[in-house]
């Protein structure tokens, strides 16, 4: 609110005597606008964010601008809704205390980034710097919090109840949304692991452990159909709180498989050794790296690494998705105008190599 603003239009007035100024709201203002309209006035349709229609001066370029800084936004603000707090949570049901001050910090961290010029990315190259510390404190402390509150969760978990013999390797597959999931995952387990041997003695130690013949199963024995294969020798260490770090040598073995969790909750399967005859299914291997399907949608990626989707319920088709294309720019930290030249760079007909990638998620 303007408390002045009886003054400031009498001032105007006397400054400017050939203008009528009126303390008016914007119903009346609409109304003479309408009274006004003449063939000089010019239509324009559609979002007002184009050259063409002098969108330039709209600032909605700046989501492109510091992208890096909206990549590690959405990865804090994830890390922290959608893991720490429900993990945190649940521990805290079974007799964990909630880390408040420690979740308290991580938001504030976080929260520090979000002022508009700040988050917009069109401050100073030494503000978005700073912010990307900022985004590491706060990441760094919401994923201990994940982390401790999976490990207590998990320690809750009878995994000895479990069938099979002494020897399977039990594991938790943790779900913190609120949503049932059935998905994919991958996750690392130690077929060996020596702690008091140097480390070139472990090191020889967990080459000599052959990799036996393995197969997955649920917490009622079920074979589960996987892809388990040797991950090779890799160097670790605990972190116990009562003595120093404890160092090992391990030999691991990557398991990847369709598991199926419950909203807010765990699903426990183990590995153990198979017979003889009897041989892991691989429903996990991919029979067209280039195609991704279910029975709501399938998409197929471009030679190119474009990609279009099917909606099967619709039956409509988007095509010519996930391109990139880089283009000069001459305006500034606020705003994006292309230059004269308007080149555009595209990798629209490029030839590009595909892989297969296998996102980690969350078990122990």
């Amino acid at each position: 609110m303007q408390k002045d603003i009886t003054e400031a239009i009498r001032v105007a007035r006397k400054l400017y005597p050939d203008i009528e100024f009126i303390h008016s709201d914007f119903k009346t203002y609409v109304k003479a606008m309408e009274k006004e309209i003449s063939e000089n006035f010019s239509t324009v349709k559609g979002e007002l964010t184009s050259q063409e229609t002098d969108g330039r001066w709209t600032l909605a370029n700046t989501a492109s601008s510091w992208m890096g800084l909206k990549v590690d936004n959405r990865a804090g603000e994830t890390a922290l809704e959608r893991k720490a707090e429900p993990a945190a949570a649940m521990a805290e049901v079974l007799g964990k205390a909630y880390p408040e001050d420690q979740m308290i910090y991580s938001w504030k961290k976080l929260m520090q980034n979000h002022p508009h010029d700040s988050i917009c990315g069109c401050s100073v190259d030494e503000v978005n710097e700073e912010m990307k510390t900022r985004f590491a404190k706060s990441r760094q402390v919401a994923d201990a919090i994940y982390d401790e509150s999976v490990e207590y969760l998990t320690d809750q978990v009878n995994t000895a109840a479990l069938p099979g013999n002494s020897e399977k390797i039990p594991f938790v597959v943790w779900n913190t949304s609120g949503n049932a999931k059935k998905q994919v995952i991958a996750k690392e387990l130690h077929l060996f692991r020596d702690y008091n041997l140097f480390v070139w003695d472990g090191y020889e130690a967990a080459e000599a452990v052959e990799m036996p013949n393995l197969v997955l199963r649920d917490a009622n024995g079920n074979a589960v159909p996987a892809k388990i294969e040797n991950a090779g020798i890799s160097f670790g260490y605990d972190l116990p709180d009562d003595r120093f770090r404890q160092p090992y040598m391990a030999k691991k073995v990557l398991v990847t498989f369709e598991a199926e969790v419950p909203a807010m909750g765990y699903a426990t399967y183990y590995l153990e050794q198979a017979e003889p005859d009897q041989n892991q299914e691989t429903s996990a291997d991919f029979a067209n790296e280039r195609v991704l399907e279910n029975e709501n949608l399938k998409v197929t990626v471009n030679e190119d690494g474009s990609y279009q989707i099917l909606n099967k319920e619709t039956g409509r088709t988007y095509e010519n998705l996930g391109f990139y294309e880089d283009t000069g720019d001459m305006g500034n930290e606020y705003i994006y105008i292309q230059d004269s030249g308007k080149q555009t760079i595209t990798t629209k007909g490029m030839k590009l190599r595909f892989a297969v990638w296998r996102k980690m998620h969350s078990a122990r």
